[in-house]
């Protein structure tokens, strides 16, 4: 069995779409930033130009805009790395996809585009970077709700650790703030609505916020990692399960998610108290929040990592939320902290729930972060990876 490597990532963000950026959003961080469409509230990104990212896309015309954010960022960190060595490997594609909530085209109208059924099909990000990166091998596209972009993450994990690909370029992108989007979360009481701030875990205050955004990484075996000089970050687990309970709301018990983790654990060989940081899916639902707040306290007893959330801060990004915001994590820990996390107080006697950013400790080798997605189905991904912090 291989390991497993992050070789570079790219996000695409309201906040920033570099670490320097995000640094300089986080440090003046202001959670009003916000549009109101009939008194849904949403984190827009309002900065956004393809161009900034590839120059030229003919394809786009047959993109809705979060398959957009998908193909700007992977064709961003795609030309970022040299791919000498990645063309000699054999390489995939792996896409979280969202679905197209926009408006059907009136047929045969002036301004019906040809072919705009690509709009609405779930492979079409991953087509596009296929054509534009010339990775022929297989490509996978999952529309697993919530939990897509990390399940994509895993399952790119899952391919190269058992020698199926050398290398993945793993994508994703979202965006559902359109009229039909908000309605869809708005009819069955998902969205936040009160003009509180958005904390995760509040025990009176549910909903979220939605935002919108995208993501991409490399990865890659160890092989092609050693000759990049990219074995900082490591990907050491992955496991997904189903609830089996309801379409709309995760298990109560949280039996899925709990044993996702478990599993993930035994796959990484390590007990719950070796791991350092959660990242935790923490929507501000009522259903998900009890239900995640109960698993994470039985996984870990009397022993408390940090628990955060980047939901706050860029709003849920449906199935980009898990890649995106562990890209987000990534972008801060490079720059050498663990951002705070904006939950609600009541979970401060229940985690270790950082209230000002952190700066990373020179004299610890290794960080350990546990990364969690749910999703409409009764979706469950987890993720463990090691962030090594002496190397590269």
């Amino acid at each position: 069995m291989n390991k497993v490597f992050i070789l570079d990532y790219s996000l695409i963000t309201h906040i920033g779409n570099n670490g320097k950026e995000i640094l300089a959003s986080l440090e003046c961080f202001d959670q009003t930033i916000y549009t109101s469409k009939d008194s849904i509230r949403t984190f827009p990104i309002t900065s956004f130009n393809y161009k900034d990212f590839v120059q030229r896309l003919p394809e786009k015309r047959y993109l809705n805009r979060g398959a957009l954010f998908s193909v700007a960022s992977a064709l961003s960190v795609w030309k970022r790395l040299n791919q000498e060595y990645i063309h000699l490997g054999n390489g995939s594609i792996i896409v979280g996809a969202g679905p197209n909530f926009g408006n059907f085209p009136i047929a045969n109208s002036d301004n019906s585009k040809k072919a705009w059924i690509l709009q609405y099909l779930p492979n079409t990000a991953a087509s596009v970077i296929a054509k534009r990166t010339g990775i022929c091998g297989e490509s996978i596209s999952l529309g697993t709700a919530c939990s897509a972009s990390l399940q994509a993450l895993g399952t790119s994990f899952d391919r190269i650790k058992y020698n199926m690909s050398a290398y993945v370029l793993c994508s994703c992108g979202d965006s559902r703030l359109t009229g039909n989007g908000l309605d869809a979360y708005n009819s069955i009481g998902a969205l936040k609505l009160t003009r509180s701030q958005y904390q995760p875990y509040h025990q009176e205050d549910f909903g979220f916020i939605p935002g919108e955004g995208g993501s991409s990484m490399i990865i890659a075996n160890e092989e092609i990692a050693k000759k990049y000089n990219k074995t900082k970050i490591e990907l050491i687990a992955h496991s997904s399960t189903m609830d089996c309970f309801s379409l709309t709301s995760p298990n109560p018990e949280g039996k899925g998610l709990t044993q996702a983790i478990i599993n993930a654990l035994r796959q990484a060989d390590l007990s719950s108290c070796q791991i350092d940081l959660v990242l935790a899916h923490a929507t501000g639902t009522e259903a998900n929040d009890l239900a995640e707040k109960k698993v994470l306290k039985n996984i870990f007893g009397d022993y408390k990592p940090i628990v955060m959330t980047m939901k706050s801060i860029i709003g849920h990004l449906s199935a980009a939320s898990g890649l995106t915001e562990l890209c987000l994590l990534l972008s801060c820990l490079d720059k050498g902290f663990i951002p705070k996390s904006n939950f609600s107080q009541s979970s401060i006697d229940d985690f270790n729930i950082l209230k000002k950013n952190m700066k990373l400790s020179k004299e610890k080798k290794s960080f350990t972060i546990l990364v969690n997605s749910m999703g409409f189905g009764g979706q469950n991904s987890v993720v463990i990876i090691r962030y090594h912090l002496n190397e590269n």
